[in-house]
């Protein structure tokens, strides 16, 4: 099976490379042959009249005027399917019968489309070498500015017990401002990601009900658990049914049960241990490439089938998914 995939961007682009470019080595032990062309100043609608793909996985964001221009007669029949890599639920607004731009479509039986919605998928063979056997007085926070305002809501819990218990923050993404307590600082996730979530002893995750969860928070839970690391998190609901299913930390949602957690995984090895691996059990078998990897594979093949051309002997559009 042919297949095109046309990405936002090269392997420096963090969305592109955590929701494409990771599933491309499983699809090509599958038989996928793959091309990959990154945005650049030429016509795709020509090199798809040129060049026959059985589908095509396309970033929007990176072709905006690829999905009216694919309305055109020479390429109508596209199937009705998309698949969507850890995007907000959000609904697009699009004109009727255009390409989707990538995002859950929340009633997607209304939409008459066919939708896959894949978690964000951490790399959990590599990340599961990650051992941890003493404290490190290192917490981590990671996010987007849509997570600042949740954050500066626990940093008053975070400098109660750093009286008790002297630690550093480790904040990755938004510049959070001054800190009450030892602060680092880092603009984007670090290259050796193995020795700084290794040099950790727990995450937080601190987006409570009502406020936005961001793509980064989705795919930090699976992060975090395919690492062995403990997580506390803010009540959202989406957290709530992680943590139920994961097992990987606690939820909080005021200042004692903030103050209860903080303190246990200060204190506790042992339990930081076991909700480690709680965590890392559930990501390997629910949310890691190789648990999602398959729903893909089948997810491709059979729209693939499902639009090949009826008409004998006749070559059908490149299926376009998005």
């Amino acid at each position: 099976m042919r297949l095109l995939v046309l990405p936002r961007g090269g392997l420096a682009n963090e969305p592109s490379r955590r929701r494409i470019y990771q599933f491309l080595p499983f699809l090509a032990a599958e038989g996928f042959h793959i091309r990959v062309i990154q945005p650049g100043p030429f016509d795709v609608l020509s090199l798809l009249n040129k060049e026959y793909y059985d589908l095509a996985l396309i970033e929007e964001a990176a072709f905006p005027n690829l999905p009216s221009a694919l309305r055109k007669p020479a390429v109508r029949r596209l199937p009705k399917a998309r698949v969507l890599i850890g995007e907000d639920p959000i609904e697009p607004v699009l004109e009727k019968g255009a390409v989707s731009v990538g995002r859950i479509v929340e009633k997607p039986s209304q939409s008459g489309e066919e939708v896959l919605y894949l978690p964000p998928a951490p790399d959990w063979l590599r990340l599961s070498t990650i051992q941890r056997k003493r404290l490190r007085r290192r917490v981590v926070w990671m996010g987007d500015d849509s997570g600042l305002p949740a954050l500066h809501a626990v940093l008053p819990h975070l400098a109660i017990v750093r009286q008790e218990h002297p630690f550093t923050l480790v904040t990755i993404g938004a510049a959070p401002g001054p800190l009450p307590m030892d602060g680092e600082y880092h603009f984007a996730m670090p290259p050796d990601e193995i020795e700084l979530l290794a040099g950790l002893d727990f995450a937080l995750l601190p987006v409570r009900s009502g406020e936005h969860l961001s793509w980064l928070d989705r795919f930090n839970l699976a992060r975090y658990a395919s690492a062995g690391l403990p997580m506390i998190c803010g009540d959202h609901q989406e957290l709530v049914d992680g943590h139920a299913a994961s097992g990987a930390g606690y939820i909080a949602e005021d200042e004692t049960t903030w103050l209860l957690a903080l303190r246990k995984l200060f204190e506790q090895p042992r339990l930081r241990q076991s909700l480690g691996e709680r965590g890392r059990l559930w990501a390997k078998h629910e949310r890691g490439l190789r648990a999602q990897a398959p729903r893909l594979i089948a997810f491709l093949r059979q729209t693939a089938a499902r639009a090949s051309s009826p008409n004998k002997g006749e070559k059908p559009a490149c299926k376009l998914l998005s």
